[in-house]
């Protein structure tokens, strides 16, 4: 299970591959390895790219520049950066608006950065730092602490029953067997009580208790969960309660449009109801027809229009998994377009400003 484990974390290294754009002597190098940065190396970095190292931004190119840093602080939403000069002292990291983070996603525009940290000074490198000493200093499971326990009474009592044994045959010690040579006897008679005290040590629970262990990592792998060390199974079981300090710690970090709203000729609210989650492109929507998001005219159409054009988006697919690279929103925007252009069979996207979608999605 663990052979397994680590080959599925391997699998899943490979997905974002450990590479960047680095100007070194104003000589610009692409596919340079992130593990060679070093502090004042000038990085260029474009929306989806994720972040090698701690940067402070130099330029910004485009209007806007956001990062996903969930995986640095658990916060969902898009951080905007700038040039900024931060004044105050040893500030927090949302409070550093003019530096890019080791381990986050620049998820709107572009930039160039020069590298301040690398390694296990980055900010995500502390807090690895910190985790490996957490680790180091944990306390036993209480799984470890009840065989603890169960070993200190089993030796007690085993002890005692050797001790019993050895006493009981001192008279014994004397036997013409021994050619009356009470030493001899006392060296047998020592010996069978250590074999005794040998035979009563249960030599297979270790292996039980691995055992089980492993058939709970198998049970939590079929939950698409990669347990590395079987440790942790027995935690997870003994835990009752959770305390997080907010939903989007266990959230997939996803959003996902469920109605359109829109206004007819009469001034009525219409709403139409999709379905799906994720940026899965499969889901209905009700009540949809092709021309009421084609036609010109319709408002539903200026709702298609805004959806499809005003982002930076796009969804990929890789190994029949959807996945994005921009905003949350955005990319919800653009699956839910891919959608409407489903459920109304558009064909010539020359004719509809859902041609852009299509084009994005061409491989879905």
């Amino acid at each position: 299970m663990s052979l397994s484990a680590e080959s599925s974390l391997s699998s899943l290294t490979k997905l974002n591959p450990s590479l960047t754009t680095v100007i070194r002597a104003g000589v610009t190098i692409p596919d340079f390895p992130t593990a060679q940065l070093i502090p004042g190396d000038v990085v260029l970095l474009k929306t989806g790219d994720k972040i090698p190292a701690d940067l402070r931004i130099l330029t910004i190119s485009g209007p806007r520049l956001g990062t996903d840093e969930a995986a640095l602080t658990g916060e969902p939403e898009t951080v905007d950066k700038d040039t900024s000069t931060v004044s105050v002292a040893n500030p927090k990291i949302q409070e550093q608006v003019n530096m890019l983070f080791s381990g986050t996603c620049l998820t709107v525009g572009g930039c160039r950065g020069v590298v301040t940290c690398t390694g296990s000074n980055t900010e995500l490198g502390k807090i690895q730092s910190s985790v490996t000493i957490a680790a180091a200093e944990a306390p036993p499971t209480p799984l470890q602490q009840k065989l603890d326990v169960f070993a200190s009474k089993l030796t007690k009592i085993v002890a005692g029953i050797c001790l019993m044994c050895f006493v009981a045959a001192i008279p014994k010690f004397q036997d013409p067997v021994f050619d009356g040579k009470v030493w001899k006897g006392a060296l047998y008679y020592a010996k069978v009580a250590v074999a005794l005290g040998v035979a009563a040590i249960p030599e297979g629970l270790p292996a039980v208790i691995t055992l089980c262990l492993s058939l709970g990592t198998g049970r939590m792998a079929r939950r698409n969960v990669i347990v590395r060390r079987l440790p942790s199974v027995e935690t997870l079981g003994c835990t009752s309660v959770i305390c997080t300090d907010k939903t989007g710690t266990l959230t997939s970090n996803m959003m996902t449009v469920t109605e359109i709203a829109s206004l007819t000729e009469e001034g009525a609210v219409r709403t139409d109801t999709v379905e799906g989650i994720g940026y899965d492109p499969r889901g209905c929507i009700t009540g949809v027809t092709r021309g009421e998001y084609t036609a010109r005219d319709s408002p539903l159409f200026d709702v298609a229009h805004v959806a499809a054009v005003c982002n930076d988006a796009v969804l990929t697919v890789v190994d029949g998994v959807v996945t994005r690279v921009g905003e949350p929103t955005e990319a919800a925007l653009v699956t839910v377009m891919e959608k409407v252009r489903r459920a109304t069979g558009v064909e010539q996207a020359a004719e509809s400003a859902l041609f852009v979608i299509h084009c994005l999605l061409s491989t879905l």
